[in-house]
C-alpha cells in the first residue's frame, strides 16, 4: 500500500492507495472510488456516490484543478518525499539538494544562475513535455551550487538538473 499527503487549498489529507485504487482517506475506508480520464486533462471522479468532472493541469506533484466553477490548488507528496523533507529539516548543515527531471522533457528556460540564493517554491527551470510547459520549483531554500543543463537540451527522467547547497 502506498500513502500520499494530498493538500487541497491548504487542507491536508492522508490518502492510502492499493492496486491503483484509493482505499482510505484520513484513515477512513473509501468503499466506492472511481477515477476515469475522459480527455487529456479531464477526469470523471466518483467518491462514495458523489460525482464530479475535474479539469487538471500541472506536474511534479503540484496541480491546479477546476471543478464546479472553482479553482483548487493541489499538492501531492509521497510518504518517501514527506520523510525526506522531514529529515532534511532536522539535519542542520544539509550540504546539497538535487533537482531532477520528473519526466523526459526539453529544457525551455533556466530561471536561476549559479551562486544565486533561492527560496523554497521558487521556479528554477521550465521543462516542456507533451506540448506543456512545466515549472520545476525548489523544494528547499538554498544557493545554486551547479547547473548541469542548458536551454534547448533534452533531458531524461531523473536526470540531475541543478544542485542546491
Amino acid at each position: 500500500m502506498r500513502t500520499y499527503s494530498v493538500t487541497v487549498d491548504g487542507e491536508e489529507f492522508q490518502v492510502a492507495v492499493e492496486n491503483d485504487a484509493v482505499v482510505a482517506i484520513n484513515g477512513q475506508p473509501c468503499n466506492a472510488v472511481s477515477i476515469e480520464q475522459t480527455s487529456p486533462h479531464q477526469f470523471s471522479v466518483l467518491l462514495d456516490g458523489a460525482g464530479a468532472t475535474i479539469a487538471m493541469s500541472g506536474a511534479a506533484g503540484k496541480f491546479e484543478a477546476f471543478t464546479e466553477a472553482r479553482l483548487h490548488e493541489i499538492q501531492v507528496t509521497t510518504e518517501r518525499e514527506r520523510l525526506r523533507k522531514q529529515l532534511r529539516a532536522s539535519m542542520p548543515g544539509q550540504t546539497r539538494t538535487e533537482i531532477r527531471a520528473p519526466m523526459p522533457a526539453l529544457v525551455v528556460r533556466i530561471e536561476v544562475k549559479e551562486g544565486e540564493p533561492v527560496h523554497e517554491g521558487q521556479g528554477l527551470v521550465i521543462l516542456e513535455a507533451m506540448k506543456m510547459e512545466n515549472e520545476i520549483k525548489a523544494q528547499a531554500s538554498g544557493k545554486v551550487k551547479e547547473i548541469r543543463i542548458s536551454a534547448g537540451k533534452a533531458v531524461e527522467k531523473d536526470e540531475l538538473l541543478i544542485l542546491l547547497e
